[in-house]
C-alpha cells in the first residue's frame, strides 16, 4: 500500500513502472484516485529543495488575491507577494536575488486559510 501524503488535489492521477531483473519494464494504466480526506494541505511546493523559483500547486483553486511571505527561521519577513492568482490551481514565485541557500518559511495565505511550510534554497 502506498500513501501519498503530499496530496494537494482532490483528484489525482497515477501509474506504476515495474521494472524486471533484466531492465525492461512496463507501465501500468493510469488510475484516478479521488481523495476523501478534507484535511489536505491548502498547497504544495512542488520544488522543495528549490533555486530560484517556488512553483506552488493549490488544494483548491484560490477565489481571492493570495498573500505570501518569505521568512527566515526566526519569522522575519525577507520578501512578500500579493499575487491575483483566481482560478489557477499553480503558481510560481520568482525568488531570484540576494537569497542565499538555507533554510526558509514560507506562508501562505489563500481561501481564508493560512499555512507555514519550511522550504530549503539549494
Amino acid at each position: 500500500m502506498f500513501n501519498d501524503v503530499d496530496v494537494a488535489q482532490p483528484s489525482n492521477y497515477y501509474r506504476l513502472k515495474q521494472i524486471d531483473l533484466d531492465d525492461h519494464f512496463e507501465y501500468s494504466k493510469v488510475v484516478l484516485i479521488k481523495s476523501v480526506n478534507n484535511s489536505a494541505k491548502p498547497f504544495l511546493v512542488m520544488n522543495n529543495p528549490f533555486n530560484s523559483s517556488i512553483d506552488l500547486q493549490f488544494s483548491r483553486n484560490p477565489t481571492d488575491a493570495v498573500r505570501i511571505r518569505l521568512m527566515d527561521v526566526s519569522g522575519r519577513t525577507l520578501q512578500s507577494w500579493d499575487k491575483n492568482n483566481q482560478g489557477l490551481s499553480r503558481m510560481r514565485i520568482n525568488t531570484s536575488g540576494t537569497l542565499q541557500a538555507g533554510t526558509y518559511l514560507l506562508e501562505v495565505r489563500a481561501n481564508g486559510q493560512v499555512y507555514v511550510e519550511k522550504i530549503i534554497k539549494q
